[in-house]
């Protein structure tokens, strides 16, 4: 069972660290507020200029609380890891073997820069919130970010929070095995308190990202009317340490997975061939 709890915000406001710019917004709307603090480990992005050139603009015209960007590099590692498959690292997540070398070691690097530079921001703080340990939908990035909070508020003796996120049947629809694997059951016991959503709030944000050419998310998507936020680490205690499934039961599940999913990619092979068998104009 798990049992409600009131997360402490203190009075200067809540310390939300993510990885990229609009996290902020999608994950941890119902904190934002005029004296929020929101620290960005990854301000740029790995492949498009433009969007980094529109991320500055959205620092500087922030309307909820302050904004501020960390001097570090965003790798191209979003699906460098097998989703069926991964690990939790003392980094983030294992990468898969044919992940370019130099991204494995600038990854690698990025989780020890972080925990240094986070450490001023987590001083004299009693509480952070922060991605879930599977990193919402598994972004490579959001998972070290978590890792790396946790790494910082331990030597702190801080309290992270984080959202208590996708549910495990909408993760494994798309083959995203990590929370299931390693976290669940373990996070129905945890303390959690509720948020409510503010809609003309995320709506403004929204907006403002779309308009500055910053917004990477599914245009359609819709917050949910209360997001439920966990306490995964209580005054520097580590409360939802990883445990790895047993063989059986990872093969067992990874079969269920391909069973469940094999109607889908029937479905996109057969598309496939009648598009490369259908004549040319």
């Amino acid at each position: 069972m798990s049992r409600e709890a009131q997360a402490p915000v203190p009075a200067a406001g809540a310390l939300i660290v993510v990885a990229h710019p609009d996290d902020e917004t999608l994950w941890f709307e119902p904190l934002l507020s005029d004296d929020a603090t929101v620290i960005v480990a990854f301000p740029n992005h790995p492949r498009a200029e433009a969007v980094t050139a529109a991320r500055a603009r959205i620092r500087e015209r922030f309307p909820f609380g302050t904004m501020e960007f960390l001097p570090l590099q965003s790798l191209d590692v979003l699906g460098r890891s097998d989703w069926r498959r991964r690990s939790p690292t003392m980094f983030g997540v294992a990468l898969r073997p044919d992940c370019p070398e130099q991204i494995q070691r600038e990854y690698e690097a990025n989780h020890a820069k972080l925990r240094e530079l986070l450490a001023p921001y987590l001083a004299g703080r009693s509480v952070v919130y922060t991605h879930n340990p599977w990193g919402e939908y598994g972004h490579e990035e959001h998972v070290q970010v978590c890792r790396a909070v946790l790494d910082a508020a331990a030597l702190a003796g801080a309290s992270v929070w984080a959202w208590d996120g996708l549910a495990s049947s909408d993760l494994l629809r798309s083959n995203m095995r990590l929370r299931r694997d390693y976290y669940d059951p373990k996070v129905a016991g945890l303390a959690r308190t509720t948020r409510a959503s503010d809609p003309a709030r995320y709506r403004e944000l929204k907006a403002l990202y779309e308009e500055s050419g910053a917004w990477t998310w599914h245009q359609g998507y819709s917050l949910p009317a209360a997001m439920d936020y966990v306490e995964i680490m209580a005054q520097g205690r580590e409360l939802l340490l990883p445990t790895p499934p047993g063989r059986v039961a990872r093969a067992t599940g990874i079969l269920a997975g391909h069973v469940r999913s094999a109607p889908r990619v029937v479905g996109r092979l057969l598309a496939h061939r009648a598009a490369r068998d259908r004549p040319m104009a």
